[in-house]
């Protein structure tokens, strides 16, 4: 009797890889091409984790640290009534480091999956609004590469958190355009939380929903206004202290007027190389624009009101008008805008290049383009926070390593307690730093009370960051006057050119 023969299983991956490279070859070419752009989005991504601890924390982030780490929820309320920012990002800052740890690694980390989740999310939403792979590829590959989206993927601030949010209240936007179900109350939780994280995340809220209403779109006006509601609670609650002169004072008139301010914004946004960057940009516009073959492809009137570009574009238009008369504004507070213009541009895109077409002129052409901004990107986006050695300064500051040189001093005396302070915690916390005294905060009268009490042979520390003269001179000015009181004080001793340390004893 002849034995039935059992066919074996093939093995799965050869299997897959047998389907994959007997297709066609454009669809084999398109999944090369997809294969590609998500190792270049993940070399982005794990290069911005790499550097998550190879800068100290700079004043900024210190700030983070003193407002965040607090002891209980209720204390931490308490103390942001006396602060200028929404409480959303440091009540979510505040459980995280309660349940990992209040470290570097985490207050950086935070900010990293909140940038990796905001990059996801406009794919997504590209992907959502235009049913097209070139689209959704284009907004992953931009969000993850820019130097707006990766200067912040690693900074222990609320821009990246910020990033992430408008980037999900986007794709309920649109879900919402599409008469989506269940986006609705999605759409006006995750822009309350968009309102509660910055005041340009309300402005944002704010502008959008006025457009909203005055192009009488019901269902987004109404959401827009409900989502109005936390915040606008948050602000009357607050509303003692930012009408306060010490609230009106926090926000101090910038160096930056107008036209430093739009300079400085595209520097921020695109990079050092941002000319060639807008260079590049224009020409594709043009060029694809003027040899499109699809007349179908949707206004871009429409794909522009859809993201709320035109929302992004009149905040510029108002908070760029006050800076002619009161320079308040910083680039940094315009990432509210990155998640339209990088979903607006990528479903153009997506628009006028189909799948299809890769492999003809046009999709070569927006390949080389893409390849040449990514290679761009390479270097200009890790440039502040991935310096060539480790543990050097951001922003001109590096307290890490004053907390570390002056760690086994008994009496520390600086005119920037708070930011020492709060290095130290967090890098005893990291167990980098063994526990020991805090930094005595001085001016001019309680320096010479304080040393006035020190004992012969007792030494003092005192120490300042920053780079800029004024406060190299201020430290001088603190030794010499504790050499007339007797105290033989050391040469400054610098610690990069962002940090001085100065000894004297008694």
């Amino acid at each position: 009797m002849n034995k039935k023969t059992i066919a074996q299983p093939a093995h799965d991956a050869h299997s897959a890889a047998f389907t994959i490279f007997s297709l066609p070859s454009p669809s084999r070419w398109r999944i090369c091409l997809l294969i590609i752009a998500l190792i270049c989005s993940a070399a982005f991504i794990f290069k911005a984790l790499a550097a998550v601890n190879l800068t100290s924390l700079w004043n900024d982030e210190l700030s983070t640290v003193e407002k965040s780490f607090q002891p209980s929820l209720s204390f931490l309320i308490d103390y942001l009534r006396t602060d200028v920012h929404p409480p959303f990002y440091y009540v979510i800052l505040w459980l995280t480091g309660k349940i990992f740890g209040e470290t570097v690694m985490v207050l950086r980390s935070f900010s990293w999956v909140a940038y990796v989740i905001g990059c996801a999310a406009i794919s997504a939403a590209a992907w959502s609004y235009q049913k097209s792979s070139v689209a959704s590829i284009c907004a992953l590959l931009l969000s993850c590469s820019i130097p707006f989206t990766v200067s912040y993927s690693v900074e222990g601030k609320a821009y990246a958190f910020l990033f992430a949010l408008i980037s999900i209240a986007l794709v309920f936007r649109l879900r919402v355009i599409q008469n989506k179900t269940n986006s609705r109350y999605l759409y006006i939780l995750t822009y309350a939380a968009v309102g509660l994280t910055h005041y340009y995340g309300l402005g944002l809220l704010i502008v959008q929903t006025l457009i909203d209403g005055f192009r009488k779109k019901s269902r987004l006006f109404s959401c827009g206004c409900l989502a109005l509601l936390l915040p606008s609670l948050w602000m009357l609650i607050n509303l003692g202290f930012l009408t306060s002169q010490e609230g009106r004072e926090w926000l101090e008139p910038t160096s930056l007027l107008s036209p430093k301010l739009l300079q400085y914004l595209l520097l921020t946004a695109l990079g050092p190389h941002w000319q060639l960057v807008l260079a590049i940009g224009l020409g594709t516009f043009l060029l694809l624009k003027f040899t499109q073959v699809n007349t179908s492809s949707p206004s871009s009137l429409l794909l522009i009101q859809a993201w709320g570009v035109d929302a992004g574009l009149l905040l510029l238009i108002i908070t760029y008008t006050i800076s002619i008369w009161k320079p308040s504004a910083l680039p940094r507070y315009y990432i509210v805008l990155a998640p339209a213009c990088l979903g607006a541009i990528s479903c153009w895109l997506g628009a006028h290049i189909h799948s299809k077409e890769l492999l003809q002129w046009r999709g070569v052409l927006l390949t080389g383009i893409i390849a040449i901004l990514l290679s761009l990107f390479w270097t200009d986006s890790f440039t502040r926070i991935a310096p060539e050695s480790p543990y050097k300064q951001r922003n001109d500051s590096n307290y890490r390593a004053l907390s570390i040189n002056a760690a086994a001093s008994k009496i520390k005396l600086t005119r920037q307690c708070s930011e020492l302070n709060a290095s130290d915690y967090v890098l005893r916390q990291g167990r980098l730093l063994l526990p020991g005294p805090n930094w005595i905060c001085i001016n001019n009268k309680r320096l010479l009370k304080i040393a006035s009490k020190i004992k012969v042979g007792q030494e003092i520390v005192i120490a300042d960051s920053k780079s800029s003269n004024l406060r190299k001179q201020r430290l001088q000015k603190d030794a010499k006057a504790l050499e007339a009181m007797g105290f033989n004080c050391s040469k400054a001793e610098m610690i990069e050119p962002a940090s001085q340390v100065i000894r004297c004893l008694r």
